[in-house]
Order: structure tokens, then C-alpha cells, then sequence
């Protein structure tokens, strides 16, 4: 045998977990690597918008103290409180302008000052007008008519600040209350390019004040509000309320925010387009370790593989050298010979368990009857509970005895070759259903009877099991079961007096009212006054209604009426069986989830109840259960015929393929009896034979093209086989495929 499709499959499984796992590690590793670079770039980013805020608030400090000095200068009090025009005056004002200026001048901005209701504006480079002033700070009209109007206002303010973005200057207007109660306006203006830090093309970076005012310096291809729109400036603004600093990323930039320690409605703002990192930015080391990985878990996928293999090597080589039955297998495909081989062992197994069983079997029936019986010594009774594994009947314990209700019945209906058939598969039934519920020991006793010794439990339970049970039986196969429960035995020893118990019932059981299970705790003497209407036969009836079974419905019922017409029965009793029988019509109604008022047109209890004698109410009540199988057989009829084309259509879709009547049935959530009843009930053939009628139906139009070999058209209506292709195609045409081609 060759190595080795399962030696091959392990490699391989091994080796695809390791690309799997070095894939995933070195996607980590990029990904993880990409948010590393990010954040780099994102604090560097930080630390330039701090390091440009310091700068900025150091320029604007100066301008702001040089105009709080300017507001103690004797020179600018006499000009504030001047009336009329004194050269002498401004002039000292122009000469402490230019001392304070020089002394500033690295800091790349200019002052001015005026009176509120004087157009004479003092500059350190001389004397002009406002309007000339205004426009050699690039201030537009409006902006003009910002400051006239700040400078009428009222004069019981201490300061009023104002700011003005043009293309050139950033401009500060301050509004001063003088110490003679005369005002004074300070024009602090900064050159935005000496201002402002040096920032790339790709971005942007100026001053935020006021509700929409920004004042930015970015790409000329760029507008500001292109770089940084109004709903995320005011987004800023609202996150700078808990933090001295801000960030939002949108889809083109990052953008920073920053609040001005100098003036406290002032914010700067920094814009930066996303980072693009370079593919190939580490590429080199993430490539290598990816090669390492892959190299050191190849050589680790071929040690573990061998290591994996070495098991099945050497059972495959016990196999061989201890061979249980002559098996042969192909080259290379050692799982079908390990299975193959433990198939043989496991049957030989079986046959084994199953020779022990067959002799062991009787031994043990025969134990268990003597002990029922009371024959056997303490100590034969020991050796024979280990023997047969009994170890239960150490605890207290009741023997039940189940037979066949009506014998004679039964060897009428059943032949009698088939009767010990038929007592084996019961017999099996109830060992299998009845050990789900409680540990039980069961075994044949006679012609038509089984013996039951059951553990201690409570004795609904077991009465409920064995009803259960004996119900599932009578419904396949027609046959009724009656058991008899004794007493407990507390004692091995006592056994026999649980099964004097159960003989005790036996012998009044046609005292006893008509029950599927009977127990010592039910009385020997009724009174036949009441209604009769046991539980069991209930679910009988119902069963056999929703079934659709006619004659075991019609049988039970009659059963019923029999019963309670024979009773001598009090009008308030005969009510209450009429009750109990629409309350059943109503439960099979809903079992089949329908409405009672669509199948019955009227009131039923009313109707029944209106009947005169019992002749007339039992022939109504036959008239109204045979209306609901009437309706209930219909029923079943139209879901059938609507279940025809569900089933044509999974045929013609698939018919290529290796389908099976299992496959139809899991298709249609159904079983596979029912569906084969179905099958032939719409079609008039077997899953099968229609399967291979239509695939032949289809090879027929190919083949009339002559576009096809043989071959093609076997296997493109789903025969693998070509052979069987050919077989069956002239079993349903007469002729071969190559012929009728021809």
C-alpha cells in the first residue's frame, strides 16, 4: 500500500493552518504597524499645533499689553480728553508710539488709536484717516461699519474686543474707557504670513473667533470652508467646552483645535489631509517575517504529520499481521482498509454477543420465572442476579404481567406460524420503551403472555408507561395488550407475592372495568351509575380519527356507545358523557389546527344534548365523527395533490445529480414511507422508475441533436456509469442509445 492519502491529507490540513495563522499574524502585524505610524503622525501633529499656539499667544500677548500700557500713558489720557484738535498733543502721542513700537518691531505687527468721534487715527509711522487706515488694513465695508457701530455703543463698558480677518492682517479692536471716562479705540493688527507657522499644501492653519469667523492660510486651490465646513467648526467648539484641545477626522482631513490663552474667544485651528501611508513602508520586515513563519511551520507541519501518522501506520500494520477477514483495499487509501477491517471486527463481535445471547437467554427467562414463582434458594437467586446482571432486584421491586386482551381474536386474525414473530417484535418494543422510563426485567412466560418484575417507582409512572406503550402497539399492528401490577416486594423472597397479585387480577379481570392497565388499588365491585369514558380509549379515539382510520374509529366509538347505553345512566350523566365526547371532537379539531364552526355548520353540544332517547344521540354521534373524517380524509387528499408539484419539480431540477427517495423526503420534511406512498399515489410510479423515465426522456432530445457521444448525454442526465445508461436506457426504449441515435 502505497503512502499515503491520509498521511498527504494531514500534511496538507497542517500546512494550510500554517499559511492561515502566518496570513492572520502578518495582517496583524501590517495593521497594528499602520495604527502605530498613525499615531506618530497624529502626535506629531498635536505637538506642532502646541508648539504654534505658544508662539501665536506670545505675539498676541505683546500687542495686548502694548495696548494696556498705551491705556496708562499720560499722552494717550490728555488725547482721550481733549475736545478740539491739539498737534501738540498727538504728537507726543505719535512720539510714545514710536518709542513703544520699536522696541516691538520684531513682532511683526502694527498699532494704531482714535477716538470714537474723531476720524484722525494715530499710527507709529504718523497721523491719516480712518478710511485710509481701514484700507490699508484690507477691511472691507462691513467690516468698517462692525467697528463704527462698536464705537457708538454705549460708554459704560469697561472693554469691548473685536476681531477682523482681511487678506493680509489679523486685526484687534479694542474699545478702552480712559481714566477721564473718555474712550479710546486701539487697532492691534498682525501680518497673517508672520503670524501664522509655515504649513505645507496639504495644510491649513489660522485662527477661529466669533460664531463663523475663520481665518485661514492653506492651498490656493483651496477654500477655507472647503478645509474646515461650519458643522464641524461648531462640532469643535462644542468639544473644546470639556477640553482645552479638540480633533475630528472626516473623509479628507484631520483637523485640531485649540483654545488661545490670551484671549479667551479665540481658537486655533491646524488641518492636515489623511496620512497615505506607503505600501511599502515596512514592508521588507513584515515579508521576512511572513518567510520565516512559513519555512519554520512547514518544517513543523511535515514533524507533527509523521508524528500523527505513526498511530495509524502501525494499526494498519496489526491489521495485516493479524488479519480477521480478507480485506483488500486500494493503493494509498488506508482509511477504507482501517474501516473496512473494523467493520470485520465489530461483525465478528456481534455474531459473537449475539451465539452468548441466544444461549444465555433462555437460562435466563428460566431464572426469572422460578423466581417469580417462589422455587428458587436465597443463594440460587444471588448467583443467578449476577450471573444475568440483575443487580436491581436487590431493591424492592413489582412484577407485572402483560398478555394479548382477546387470545382468541388474535389466533383468529394472525396465522399461527406468525405468532411467534409477532411475540418477539412486542416483546422487543416493550424491553426498548419501557427501560427509557424505569430498569425492568421481561420475559416470556406462556402462549400469549409476558412476565415484568420493574424497579420501585411510583406506580402512575409505570402505568403511564405501559398504557403508553401498549397504545403505540394496538395502533401498528392492531393488537391490544392488557397488564395487571401487583403489590411490592419489599424482599426478594416476597417477588412471589407481587406476582399471587397479579394472578388475583387476572382471575376478576371481568369484574374489573375496562382499562389497559390494572393495579391492586383499583376496586373489584363497580357500580355501573356512571359514565364510561376511560382516558386511553379518548386517545384512541382521536388517534384513529386524525389517522383517518374509519373502521377503528367507528369500532371504538361504538365500544363507548355500548358501553354507556348498557349503563343505567342519570340525565345528569348521560350529559356529562356528551360533553366529554364534544370536548374530544373539539380537541381533534384542533390537533388538525382548524376552526370546529368551518366543519360544523351547527351548535354540536346543543344538538346532542336535544336528542330524545339513546338510540337517536349515538346516531348523531356517528353522523358528526363521520363528518369530521370525511373532512379530515379531504383535507389530506388536497395536501397531497398540492405536494405534487414540489415533488415533479425536485426531480426536474435534479435529476443530474445522485438523488435518492431520502433526499426528497429530507427535501420535503417528510418520511420516506410517506413520501413513497405520495409519489406513487400522484405519478402512478415509484420514486425510482420515474427518476430513470424522465432521465431518459431528456437523453432521447439529446441525442437527437447528434452533438453528443454517448457518453456526454450518460452523464449529463446522471449516470456515472455508462453501462447502466445503456441498460436501462433499452429497458425502457427497446433499443440501445447508439441505434436510436442512428
Amino acid at each position: 500500500m502505497k503512502k499515503k492519502s491520509l498521511y498527504q491529507k494531514i500534511l496538507l490540513s497542517l500546512l494550510l493552518l500554517i499559511i492561515m495563522y502566518t496570513s492572520l499574524s502578518v495582517g496583524i502585524i501590517f495593521i497594528k504597524s499602520k495604527e502605530l505610524m498613525n499615531y506618530r503622525i497624529d502626535s506629531t501633529q498635536q505637538s506642532f499645533l502646541e508648539s504654534s499656539t505658544k508662539e501665536m499667544d506670545t505675539t498676541l500677548r505683546i500687542g495686548v499689553n502694548l495696548a494696556n500700557q498705551l491705556k496708562l500713558n499720560s499722552d494717550v489720557n490728555d488725547f482721550a480728553s481733549m475736545e478740539e484738535i491739539d498737534y501738540y498733543t498727538i504728537t507726543r502721542v505719535y512720539q510714545s508710539l514710536q518709542d513703544l513700537g520699536t522696541a516691538f518691531s520684531d513682532f511683526k505687527y502694527t498699532i494704531g488709536l482714535s477716538k470714537p468721534d474723531h476720524e484722525l487715527v494715530i499710527t507709529p509711522n504718523g497721523t491719516t484717516s480712518k478710511q485710509s487706515f481701514f484700507d490699508s488694513l484690507d477691511l472691507d465695508r462691513e467690516q468698517m461699519k462692525q467697528i463704527a457701530s462698536a464705537q457708538e455703543q454705549d460708554r459704560n463698558f469697561q472693554l469691548n474686543l473685536q476681531y477682523y480677518d482681511s487678506k493680509q492682517y489679523f486685526t484687534i479692536v479694542m474699545n478702552e474707557k480712559m481714566n477721564s471716562g473718555e474712550r479710546i479705540s486701539f487697532y492691534i493688527s498682525y501680518f497673517k504670513n508672520s503670524l501664522l507657522p509655515n504649513v505645507t499644501d496639504e495644510e491649513g492653519f489660522g485662527i477661529v473667533f466669533g460664531d463663523e469667523s475663520v481665518s485661514m492660510h492653506a492651498d490656493e486651490k483651496e477654500s477655507v470652508h472647503d478645509i474646515i465646513s461650519l458643522p464641524v467648526l461648531k462640532q469643535l467648539r462644542e468639544d473644546s467646552r470639556f477640553s482645552d484641545f479638540s480633533s475630528i477626522k472626516t473623509s479628507d482631513n484631520t483637523i485640531y483645535m485649540k483654545h488661545s490663552n490670551v484671549l479667551h474667544d479665540l481658537y486655533y485651528v491646524y488641518s492636515s489631509d489623511n496620512a497615505v501611508l506607503p505600501v511599502n513602508q515596512g514592508i521588507n520586515q513584515i515579508i521576512w517575517v511572513g518567510l520565516i513563519s512559513l519555512i519554520l511551520g512547514g518544517l513543523l507541519a511535515f514533524f507533527a504529520a509523521n508524528r500523527t501518522y505513526r498511530p495509524v501506520k502501525k494499526l494498519i500494520r496489526v491489521f495485516k499481521e493479524n488479519s480477521v477477514n480478507d480485506v483488500e483495499v486500494q493503493a494509498g487509501d488506508e482509511l477504507k482498509y482501517l474501516e473496512e477491517n473494523y467493520l470485520a471486527v465489530k461483525q465478528n463481535i456481534h455474531e459473537l454477543q449475539r451465539i452468548v445471547e441466544e444461549n444465555n437467554v433462555p437460562l435466563k427467562n428460566d431464572f426469572l420465572k422460578k423466581m417469580m414463582y417462589g422455587v428458587l434458594s436465597k443463594q440460587a437467586i444471588e448467583e443467578g442476579m449476577e450471573q444475568y446482571q440483575l443487580a436491581f432486584l436487590n431493591q424492592p421491586v413489582r412484577v407485572a404481567v402483560i398478555e394479548f386482551k382477546d387470545k382468541f381474536k388474535v389466533e383468529k386474525k394472525i396465522p399461527s406460524e406468525t405468532i411467534h414473530l409477532l411475540k418477539t417484535q412486542v416483546l422487543k418494543y416493550l424491553k426498548t420503551e419501557l427501560a427509557i422510563e424505569f430498569q425492568l426485567a421481561i420475559f416470556e412466560m406462556d402462549y400469549l403472555r409476558f412476565g415484568t418484575i420493574i424497579e420501585n417507582v411510583e406506580l402512575e409512572k409505570v402505568k403511564k408507561a405501559l398504557q403508553s406503550a401498549f397504545l403505540t402497539i394496538e395502533v401498528y399492528s392492531d393488537i391490544t395488550l392488557i397488564g395487571f401490577i401487583g403489590n411490592v416486594a419489599e424482599k426478594q423472597d416476597s417477588i412471589k407475592d407481587s406476582y399471587a397479585d397479579c394472578v388475583k387480577l387476572l382471575e376478576y379481570r371481568y369484574a374489573l372495568p375496562e382499562k389497559s392497565v390494572v393495579t391492586m388499588e383499583d376496586p373489584l365491585d363497580i357500580k355501573e351509575t356512571s359514565y364510561y369514558y376511560p382516558i386511553e380509549k379518548e386517545r384512541e379515539l382521536i388517534s384513529y380519527a386524525v389517522q383517518g382510520n374509519k373502521e377503528k374509529m367507528l369500532q371504538t366509538l361504538d365500544e363507548l356507545l355500548h358501553h354507556n347505553m348498557n349503563r343505567q345512566l342519570t340525565v345528569n350523566n348521560q350529559e356529562q358523557f356528551t360533553q366529554a365526547i364534544v370536548s374530544t371532537i373539539h380537541r381533534i379539531v384542533f390537533m388538525i389546527n382548524e376552526d370546529v364552526h368551518k366543519i360544523f355548520k351547527d351548535n354540536i353540544l346543543l344538538t346532542l344534548l336535544m336528542c330524545e332517547t339513546p338510540e337517536q344521540l349515538a346516531t348523531y354521534m356517528r353522523d358528526y365523527f363521520m363528518q369530521l373524517l370525511e373532512y379530515i380524509n379531504q383535507s389530506k387528499e388536497e395536501q397531497d395533490f398540492a405536494k405534487k408539484d414540489e415533488l415533479l419539480e425536485f426531480v426536474h431540477q435534479h435529476y443530474q445529480e445522485e438523488i435518492s427517495l431520502q433526499d426528497l423526503a429530507g427535501y420535503l420534511n417528510l418520511s420516506t414511507s410517506y413520501v413513497s406512498t405520495l409519489f406513487k399515489k400522484i405519478t402512478g410510479e415509484n420514486f425510482k422508475e420515474y427518476l430513470n423515465m424522465y432521465r431518459i426522456q431528456v437523453a432521447k432530445n439529446l441525442l437527437k441533436d447528434k452533438k453528443y457521444k454517448i457518453s456526454e448525454v450518460a452523464e449529463s442526465v446522471g449516470y456515472t456509469n455508462i453501462n447502466s445508461f445503456i441498460r436501462i436506457f433499452k429497458k425502457y426504449e427497446g433499443t440501445s442509445p447508439g441505434k436510436y441515435e442512428s
